[in-house]
């Protein structure tokens, strides 16, 4: 073979040579170039928007009692101390809106503001049940003129963010029997919604001003399609069941056939008359399966006000003030483990458009042009499902934690490695 011929067949190998030089290249700027920070997720803070805790048992019916007693300001404290500690947005006050009183519930709102609470005003004027010995003699139309001038004449008390009930379970004064006034309590609730929320305006604060409490089966029986709409397309309701099952037969209604959200303005175990009496554990028990009912319908639920912190059955306190199994739990759900992470293939290219879920499946998110995730969930282990079309799905076990839990880096392996990915894992190998 001539000397030309040769060198010919050299020169024929020089692009293959040349690529290979040039894949080298890459792959070491794609190693070790600076590269920008990685921008993170914004992760939720919570799993649901309102997660509140009542104190009716002091905040009401120690109302009279304690008006007077500045000395209760430790208790007050302690309380409201405790509700944020198990993680809740709201503390539920449920002190009346009489005169009378005023200096009480003025004690709860500046407790909860020192430790950055919103209010869930649940109260009520003490007339229309005829609490506190006070006659029970309000009308509907005189309840509407009274919480207009509340809310305008205290614009002090309020913040934005805070839900404010004129009247929870206005049903109770007898007003309006099923099912011959039915039509009537449908646009009274209305008329609740349209005074309340033209004062909020008037004061220049941006509260919840559709939250009315409605005892939960008149709620299925009772609202309307109409109703919920104008309702801003929420249901407030007061539920206590037996079975922890009946809330997504509940919840499933109210999302389905009325198409919207609910909020639970009272849930908590055990009533005695429904639930018996129960232990601390199978109190925390029963509340764990409802609380994964509620979880399992998040996306229909905008939030949840647990009834009672304590002196009550259902209290998640106990008698010395000490936090109980079911305070632990709760603060799992109102606490949740935010996990962040970042998806990668073998070679460290991050992978944008996978989906990152529980293995449950109720809580799922995808991966951002940075390969970045964050999820919410509640503060127990959790089991994460990573996968894409155009890779082996893999999983990873994340240990329970009430804390931010950035993850190593999970690697998915591509189901298909094309020539140019060949190349750049045998130089990834070398360097």
């Amino acid at each position: 073979m001539s000397g030309r011929t040769r060198r010919r067949k050299r020169r024929g190998g020089l692009p293959y040579l040349r690529l290979v030089i040039v894949l080298i290249a890459v792959s070491v700027a794609v190693r070790w170039w600076p590269r920008p920070p990685v921008a993170q997720v914004a992760a939720a803070a919570r799993i649901w928007q309102i997660q509140s805790v009542d104190t009716m048992k002091t905040s009401r019916d120690k109302a009279r009692a304690e008006l007077n007693n500045q000395a209760y300001d430790a208790a007050i404290e302690a309380q409201v101390k405790a509700i944020h500690e198990v993680g809740a947005t709201h503390v539920a006050v449920g002190t009346p809106y009489d005169d009378e009183f005023l200096p009480y519930l003025q004690r709860w709102v500046r407790a909860a503001r020192r430790y950055d609470l919103k209010v869930w005003f649940r109260g009520n004027f003490a007339r229309w049940e005829g609490w506190f010995d006070y006659p029970k003699d309000m009308s509907p139309e005189e309840h509407l003129a009274a919480t207009k001038t509340f809310i305008e004449t205290h614009a002090g008390l309020f913040e934005d963010g805070d839900v404010f009930d004129p009247c929870p379970e206005c049903e109770n004064a007898g007003y309006w029997p099923q099912p011959e006034k039915n039509s009537e309590y449908n646009a009274y609730l209305v008329e609740q919604h349209n005074a309340v929320t033209a004062a909020f305006n008037k004061i220049g604060k941006n509260g919840v001003t559709n939250a009315f409490s409605v005892i939960g089966g008149r709620a299925r029986e009772v609202v309307d399609a109409g109703t919920a709409a104008s309702l801003d397309h929420v249901i407030t309701i007061d539920h206590y069941v037996k079975d922890p099952a009946s809330f997504d037969e509940y919840i499933g209604y109210f999302a389905g056939t009325l198409t919207v959200q609910t909020l639970l303005g009272e849930f908590g175990a055990p009533i005695p008359d429904i639930n018996g009496g129960m232990s601390d554990t199978q109190q925390a028990d029963y509340v764990g399966a409802v609380l994964k009912k509620l979880y399992h319908h998040k996306n229909d639920i905008l939030g949840m006000n647990y009834y009672v912190l304590s002196e009550g059955t259902t209290s998640l306190l106990d008698e010395n003030g000490s936090p109980k199994e079911v305070f632990k739990l709760l603060k799992s759900y109102y606490r949740p483990m935010i996990i962040l992470g970042t998806v990668t293939n073998p070679l460290g290219d991050v992978q944008k458009d996978v989906t990152v879920k529980t293995a449950d499946g109720i809580s799922h998110t995808t991966t951002t042009d940075n390969g970045r995730f964050s999820l919410a969930v509640p503060a127990m282990d959790q089991t994460l499902v990573i996968e894409h079309a155009d890779y082996f799905p893999t999983e990873k076990l994340v240990t329970g934690s009430t804390e931010k839990i950035d993850t190593e880096k999970i690697v998915l392996e591509p189901r298909h490695k094309g020539f140019i990915y060949n190349i750049r894992s045998s130089v990834k190998s070398l360097l």
